[in-house]
């Protein structure tokens, strides 16, 4: 505790409070102030990239959330993303307003995905006795020391560029991001009870991860590959939530790794010795609008956020698995083209809840894909009437 007389005699009350995380598929949330002193200790989220302590990114991070802030926030932002990359003990913040203090690192939380070494962090206010806050120190505390993160960085960034070794970098933007959609999925499993979950010590280290991971994981990799991308964070009904906003050909799109990964909705369906145990990737939202995103999530606020509306680089219709109206030859040799190529599944999008009820009616329940899968035996599907997508699942031992 520290107190500071004027000749005034006016005590400056000191006030330590922490801005907490929560556990899992982490967002952050502010303890509740008090004018009475107190010490809260809360543990942080992590993320990890370069910094004047690690090494250093050829790309610069995509900063979406920096541009949506007034002048005064963009500042505060900037402090403490200093703070942070230098591992500074404390900073004093050029504002006194918490709100703004609070706006400036939530935007940071969305576009830096490098901080993996801060540990927590804790803001110092300066009251009068109006109650009146006349300064506000941001001070971090690190999980590891410079050597040991320059080691983890080192680590960290080996795996990443193993990952793209096959990235198409003269591919388009829709080509990009559905390899990283794909290869994080393929390589990095989802696991609540990982270590460091909440950031890339997880996704690229011990490849266990929840949606934290997986969010700032595809950040991480996209913006290697030059795709603008920045992490989201929210609500689901079932708690805390983390997906990505990307821009694809000049547009915004969503793309949600966690719940395109088989293993999350096993795991929420309490299915993990499920028959279907082979992961397998759901691409609902691989380039998703916000009306798909909406049904299902709440963003947090601070932090506006476009409205996608754009369909070129969604996945169905990107790949022409998109079915406006009903054609069963139409639907039947995109499945029988699947089956004999031995792809080993097909997603099909329809326009609406009844075209896919048509089908689902059709194809299994009248085994009509029979008449177009020849030699088939046995064929699995998994549920998707929320969002009208048929997705069979082959058995095809060879």
């Amino acid at each position: 505790m520290r107190e500071v007389f004027t000749k005034k005699i006016y005590i400056f009350i000191l006030v330590i409070c922490v801005l907490s995380f929560l556990g899992g598929c982490s967002i952050w949330e502010k303890s509740g102030l008090s004018s009475d002193l107190q010490t809260v200790v809360t543990e942080n989220t992590e993320s990890d990239d370069a910094s004047e302590a690690g090494q250093e990114s050829d790309e610069q991070p995509y900063e979406y959330a920096y541009d949506q802030l007034d002048d005064e926030t963009r500042a505060v932002y900037r402090e403490i993303v200093s703070t942070i990359e230098s591992r500074a003990e404390k900073t004093e913040l050029s504002t006194k307003d918490l709100a703004v203090m609070e706006k400036a690192y939530q935007a940071v939380r969305y576009d830096h995905c490098e901080y993996f070494w801060l540990k927590k962090f804790s803001y110092v206010t300066y009251s009068n006795r109006k109650d009146e806050i006349t300064e506000i120190d941001f001070c971090p505390e690190y999980s590891v020391d410079e050597n040991e993160q320059k080691d983890l960085q080192t680590k960290i960034d080996a795996d990443a560029d193993r990952m793209l070794e096959d990235a198409p970098f003269d591919g388009s933007d829709f080509d990009k991001v559905l390899y990283v959609y794909n290869t994080l999925i393929d390589e990095v499993d989802y696991d609540k009870s990982a270590d460091n979950n909440q950031n890339l010590i997880s996704t690229f280290i011990t490849h266990r991860t929840v949606c934290q991971g997986y969010a700032y994981g595809a950040q991480y990799l996209l913006n290697r590959l030059g795709i603008p991308c920045t992490t989201i964070e929210g609500e689901t009904e079932d708690g805390n939530h983390s997906w990505n906003l990307v821009m694809m050909d000049g547009a915004y799109y969503y793309i949600d790794l966690t719940w395109g990964n088989s293993q999350f909705m096993y795991y929420m369906n309490d299915e993990e010795d499920s028959k279907l145990s082979e992961k397998f990737i759901d691409y609902t939202f691989m380039g998703a609008d916000s009306e798909t995103i909406l049904k299902t999530r709440t963003p947090s606020e601070g932090i506006p956020l476009p409205e996608c509306t754009a369909q070129d680089d969604n996945y169905y219709i990107h790949e022409d698995l998109f079915i406006p109206e009903w054609d069963a030859d139409l639907i039947g040799n995109k499945i029988k083209e699947a089956y004999d190529d031995k792809l080993g599944s097909i997603q099909i999008k329809f326009a609406n809840e009844e075209l896919y009820e048509q089908a689902m009616q059709y194809f299994l329940e009248d085994y009509h894909i029979m008449d177009y899968c020849f030699g088939m035996t046995k064929v699995q599907y998994v549920e998707n009437s929320d969002h009208n997508v048929m997705f069979l699942v082959f058995d095809q031992d060879d």
